[in-house]
């Protein structure tokens, strides 16, 4: 009988995991794969991103390579886990059973304690005119931002 195993998380850590356990188990007969991943597109190489805002590749060329026999599931993220049922709960309202749970959620841009780099009114959510920098979308605002001057 196949494993369940639920991945959260779809980061560079989440998308090595499983190729790694595809490349071992191909046809899927000993484990199935569910990724939950809150970003809305499929996972990237983070660390060429600077290399993205400088022009120099496009989004799509940092992308990673897709594993098939994989259920990936983007822009869900997931908001609860229960151990003794041994569910993870999605945003979106589905549940998801697993034997084994991977969590793979990488980290958040941080801002620093400084006047002005925060809302007033929610210290987690940038000041107007502050960007952070960690996700290809957070390239896709600051290369808005930078029009010519």
């Amino acid at each position: 009988m196949s494993r369940r195993v639920v991945v959260i998380g779809h980061g560079m850590v989440g998308a090595r995991f499983v190729e790694e356990v595809r490349r071992r188990d191909p046809d899927g007969e000993r484990v199935t794969l569910t990724v939950l991943g809150a970003e809305s597109r499929p996972a990237y190489n983070r660390v060429l991103l600077s290399t993205v805002l400088a022009g120099g590749l496009r989004p799509a060329m940092v992308a990673l390579p897709a594993v098939d026999g994989v259920d990936l599931q983007t822009g869900v993220a997931a908001t609860a886990l229960d151990r003794t049922a041994r569910v993870v709960h999605a945003d979106d309202g589905t549940v998801h059973p697993y034997d084994e749970l991977v969590l793979a959620t990488g980290c958040r841009a941080w801002l620093p304690p400084a006047d002005g780099l925060a809302d007033p009114g929610a210290p987690e959510v940038p000041a107007r005119g502050v960007s952070l920098f960690r996700d290809l979308d957070d390239c896709g605002r600051i290369l808005a931002a930078a029009a010519p001057g």
